[in-house]
């Protein structure tokens, strides 16, 4: 290879890696034509040459050149600014961003490139799974993941291809090898995040669904209406703040005493799971099927014995 080729290769990669926060080696690599281990040698490389080159997390490096200025950081929030935003509202923005999802999680981004979620391990960890997720969306390649899940009640280790993110990046679709379908997986409940080599094996059956406000999927849905008291309609947004989009003021009643929420569900159970807790302060208008899953709720639980 001719001298002119090296260093331009070598400048590609070094504008790769400068205020590198997300890409880990596998992407760095693609994207400069180089090998694996060719990234890792010129990091030895960038050692050897005085540069300072960080490992964030997995395979994510930053090299540093010294005082150097980031050409894209005009425009973007300041340090102080950022110290100021609230975690949990940035995640909890439900109807003012949906179409800006991507917007809200770079926000996320740059205040981890701060060290602001530092004293935030379980969402820095989030943060950084997300950063790998997308890598291996845009190269197509498996991921091995270990996550906790709620139906057996233990860390798993799956094997999935990621193919697309929704609900502010908490949700990741994805399609699960060992049990050889399609589901969304939760991004808080997942520990380690690893890319594999794999390239999708089932791309062509890769197959979104749809998703309700209140976490459950599938193919088909069912129409509900409710009518709650103001401190159900709290509770419900609170802990399902996507069901605020269908959520409406009854003009019967003043004050906002009593609101509407009159939208689709995939499934009765996650609605049922928060209705339970609040029987007396709402009111099924509309949903026949969703009566009779909550009588069948009802007798379950009376049958327990405590």
């Amino acid at each position: 290879m001719s001298e002119q080729k090296t260093v331009g290769k070598m400048l590609r990669l070094l504008r790769l890696l400068v205020f590198n926060v997300s890409k880990p080696i596998a992407v760095v690599a693609q994207r400069s034509d180089m090998s694996i281990r060719t990234v890792y040698r010129y990091l030895e490389t960038f050692k050897s040459a005085g540069m300072t080159v960080t490992r964030r997390y997995g395979t994510v490096y930053t090299v540093e050149l010294g005082v150097l200025e980031d050409p894209d950081e005009a425009g973007k929030p300041n340090n102080e600014a950022l110290k100021k935003l609230e975690k949990g509202i940035i995640l909890q923005k439900p109807c003012q961003d949906l179409k800006m999802p991507r917007d809200t999680y770079q926000v996320l981004e740059q205040m981890d490139e701060e060290k602001i979620l530092d004293d935030a391990p379980y969402l820095k960890r989030a943060v950084a799974n997300v950063s790998l997720l997308q890598n291996a969306v845009e190269m197509g390649r498996k991921v091995k993941v270990t996550y906790d899940s709620n139906r057996w009640g233990k860390r798993m280790t799956r094997l999935i291809e990621p193919y697309d993110f929704f609900f502010y990046y908490n949700y990741v679709w994805c399609y699960d090898s060992d049990k050889k379908k399609n589901l969304p997986l939760r991004i808080s409940r997942m520990g380690e995040v690893n890319i594999t080599d794999e390239p999708w094996a089932h791309g062509q059956r890769h197959n979104k669904q749809a998703i309700d406000a209140f976490g459950c999927w599938g193919h088909t849905t069912k129409h509900i209406k409710l009518r709650m008291t103001m401190q159900a309609r709290n509770l419900m947004t609170e802990a399902h703040p996507l069901s605020m989009i269908d959520m409406k003021e009854d003009t019967r009643y003043k004050d906002g005493k009593r609101w509407i929420l009159e939208t689709n569900v995939c499934s009765y159970e996650g609605l049922t799971r928060y209705i339970m807790g609040m029987l007396d302060e709402i009111e099924i208008l509309e949903g026949e099927g969703l009566k009779e899953y909550i009588q069948e709720w009802r007798e379950k639980i009376s049958a327990v014995e405590i």
